[in-house]
């Protein structure tokens, strides 16, 4: 689709995108690259916090393993982002499944805040075009939550395995 297309599908006005044609689903990232200050603020604390994982300095620990016992959706991200800036595919995916994408999606977000105004505008509204079109985005966090409830079992059965309620389960 050419840019006027876009143009007719989503227009920008100061309050953000607004809607001129139907697509089948809610435009969820667009919106928030919409303002710059805010796509860069985000981009800047996961570079730090992936710098303080490379200076080997303790970074954000996470409030819902720490409150809770179990990992949070984002939960090995800076150690798998780390390994995969180390050429260590292998350990990367072990640390989280999707570190690959979210390293790419840093690297392209990276470069999106580089762009010049007039053309930074013209390619957020077409990630809103292909966010209502797909529903690319909405799939990638229904993904990361089916993959974090997978987890939590996980987390919880192997404590469950090792607690003494089941001690002739835990000596195999």
């Amino acid at each position: 689709m050419n840019h006027v297309g876009m143009r007719r599908f989503y227009r920008v006005n100061p309050a953000g995108l607004e809607q001129t044609s139907r697509g089948s689903f809610p435009p969820l990232l667009a919106p928030v690259l919409m303002d710059r200050r805010i796509t860069v603020l985000f981009l800047a604390v996961g570079v730090f916090q992936v710098l303080l994982h490379f200076l080997g300095i303790p970074g954000w620990t996470c409030p819902v393993k720490t409150f809770l016992g179990v990992p949070c959706p984002g939960c090995g991200l800076t150690r798998g982002i780390g390994h995969l800036l180390h050429g260590e595919w292998g350990a990367a995916i072990s640390s989280h499944a999707f570190s690959p994408l979210f390293l790419a999606g840093g690297c392209l977000v990276g470069l999106l805040c580089l762009v010049p105004g007039s053309h930074y505008t013209s390619v957020v509204r077409w990630v809103a075009v292909l966010e209502s079109r797909t529903g690319i985005v909405l799939l990638f966090f229904s993904a990361l939550l089916c993959y974090w409830g997978f987890r939590v079992v996980e987390c919880l059965r192997a404590d469950l395995l090792q607690s003494h309620l089941f001690p002739a389960v835990s000596n195999f």
